[in-house]
């Protein structure tokens, strides 16, 4: 059993959210489906370098384990390593990560999964980042191979930005190999007062027929910081599915110290809520993070 953890601590909340004010009320019955507790290592510049990661069930059994350890080169990231554990401390999956600088903003990464002590060998993915020097365009290009290296999809990420700087568009794209587009989502973000307000994002199928849109509203505090996103989403027909709050709350080092994300029907009623609590050094680094599952129990 591993002596090192990351904390991770999910509880479901019931908000409503009345113009840009989230109000409160009493919530349902809830209960807790899991925790997951742990602490990060630094390096000395303050990079860090592993993550190890005890998850535990709603009766407080250790369900299994997850270790994630990085690697640094003149400040940037070259390389990580995932793996996961079960509760006996038995290998489940690796995924392993490089990253690569041949040019001025352009970045490769190059992924490789496996799954069981054995390695077995899932898919690859390499990605690359492109910008259009004309314009405020970038692109990333993902492509992901089988075990047998056979290409199985290309995803593609096209990003514009105003002359500001600042996210305009986002087109995300996936092609299987035959050519065929299978997924699209679209997003147009809008900004007000120097800072973003508003995101709308439509989601396409296969036939490219519209089966989700949603609305995502950014809300800030007095000093300026984001203090609670909405996201709000409705099928193809047009109906509200779902409402998604999302609050947080900030330490004296303008860090996030607080995270609560509910998940809410049409009618506001909470359904699963996420909690993230974190706690920091005396210098700012985090020292250690929890986070906790819930699911309400609605009538």
């Amino acid at each position: 059993m591993r002596k090192t953890a990351i904390s991770f601590c999910l509880v479901l909340t019931v908000a409503l959210l009345s113009g840009t004010a989230l109000a409160q009320r009493a919530d349902p019955e809830s209960h807790l489906l899991s925790t997951s507790v742990g602490t990060p290592t630094y390096d000395r510049d303050g990079h860090i370098l592993q993550m190890d990661v005890q998850r535990y069930n709603a009766q407080g059994e250790n369900t299994g384990s997850s270790l994630h350890r990085y690697s640094w080169k003149d400040g940037k990231l070259q390389a990580s390593h995932y793996e996961t554990f079960d509760s006996g401390d038995l290998l489940t999956s690796s995924i392993g990560t490089h990253w690569e600088y041949p040019g001025r903003n352009v970045l490769r990464k190059g992924l490789r999964i496996f799954q069981n002590g054995l390695r077995e060998l899932l898919r690859t993915e390499a990605e690359r980042w492109l910008k259009d020097e004309s314009a405020p365009i970038i692109t990333v290009v993902t492509e992901q191979y089988d075990a047998e290296d056979a290409l199985v999809h290309t995803r593609y990420q096209v990003t514009e930005r105003d002359e500001k700087g600042r996210i305009a568009t986002r087109d995300v794209s996936t092609i299987v190999a035959s050519g065929r587009q299978t997924y699209r989502m679209f997003e147009q973000w809008r900004h007000e007062d120097g800072r973003v307000s508003q995101v709308h994002r439509h989601r396409y199928d296969e036939s490219d027929e519209l089966f989700e849109r949603e609305l995502e509203e950014w809300f800030y505090n007095d000093q300026g910081r984001l203090s609670s996103i909405s996201k709000t989403r409705f099928d193809g027909e047009d109906t509200m599915t779902q409402l998604v709050v999302e609050e947080r709350e900030y330490n004296r080092f303008k860090k996030v110290r607080n995270r609560t994300v509910t998940f809410m029907t049409p009618l506001h009623v909470p359904t699963r809520r996420l909690t993230v609590s974190a706690t920091f050094t005396d210098s700012g680094a985090l020292l250690t993070q929890r986070s906790i599952w819930e699911i309400f129990e609605n009538e």
